[in-house]
């Protein structure tokens, strides 16, 4: 029995999290909605009431291109960088990409910040943001900058 319990408890955790590949810090996020755009609630416990406005941004995007989308209220959505060679040739821009003024922003908005306890501590509030993100015009991007094939193109 404890095995079992132990075992669910170790994959909740596993699902429940996801990794910021930049910052080696954890985030959580919840979806919202997919439709044209995708909405998630983004969050870290790790980071508390320090976890920024433009972390929830980058951490949206970085979600959309490593991990993909899934949840009770969305269908799945696989990630946009989901071949070692998109991966490989976002390499070359990751840093870029990703800096204070980085292309990422273009791609992902605020729709609103909320305050909430998300079982960090007994009664602490942390900021969670709700973001937005184009991810067909992130689609599109990629494919301008020749990182991921259109499906028109051959393999």
């Amino acid at each position: 029995m404890k095995k079992i319990f132990g075992l669910a408890a170790i994959s909740f955790l596993l699902c429940a999290f996801a990794f910021d590949y930049n910052s080696n810090t954890f985030y959580q996020y919840e979806c919202v909605e997919v439709e044209i755009t995708s909405k998630v609630k983004m969050w870290s416990p790790k980071k508390g009431v320090k976890y920024k406005f433009n972390d929830a941004l980058k951490n949206a995007v970085e979600l959309i291109l490593f991990e993909g989308i899934n949840g009770e209220k969305c269908t799945k959505q696989s990630p946009l960088l989901s071949s070692t060679d998109s991966k490989d040739k976002f390499k070359n821009i990751e840093e870029t990409f990703f800096s204070k003024n980085g292309e990422f922003s273009k791609f992902a908005n605020l729709v609103s910040k909320e305050t909430e306890n998300r079982g960090v501590k007994k009664d602490a509030m942390i900021p969670v943001y709700v973001i937005s993100i184009s991810t067909q015009e992130l689609e599109n991007y990629l494919k301008e900058k020749e990182i991921i094939k259109p499906l028109n193109k051959g393999f």
